[in-house]
């Protein structure tokens, strides 16, 4: 597993948060026994940043499994993406995961 925690300058309720919770990026990846690997995905964006962000995973052929919130009263607005791939392990290498984060 892979993190990059990120400030987002964000405030819950108010007071302004470092709660590991409102600052990761974290990516896993599992091989099985076929040779290919799955690799998953959870970042905390900007709500302004999602169609981006969406549009560059896409452009890298990973899916977007889902979207949502966790905070009511948060400044900016974070918001949670899961996403996935499946790829055979050679590839994994060169998987361009990292450019995503710098879209």
């Amino acid at each position: 597993m892979v993190q990059r925690l990120r400030n987002n300058n964000a405030t819950i309720l108010g007071p302004r948060t470092r709660s590991p919770l409102s600052l990761p990026s974290a990516l896993s990846f599992e091989n099985n026994k076929n040779g290919r690997t799955l690799n998953l995905g959870e970042t905390v964006i900007r709500q302004n940043e999602i169609n981006p962000f969406l549009s560059a995973l896409r452009r890298r052929g990973i899916t977007v499994i889902t979207v949502h919130n966790h905070w009511l009263f948060d400044k900016p607005r974070l918001m949670y993406m899961h996403w996935e791939n499946r790829v055979c392990e050679a590839r994994t290498r060169h998987l361009p995961l990292r450019r995503c984060f710098f879209i």
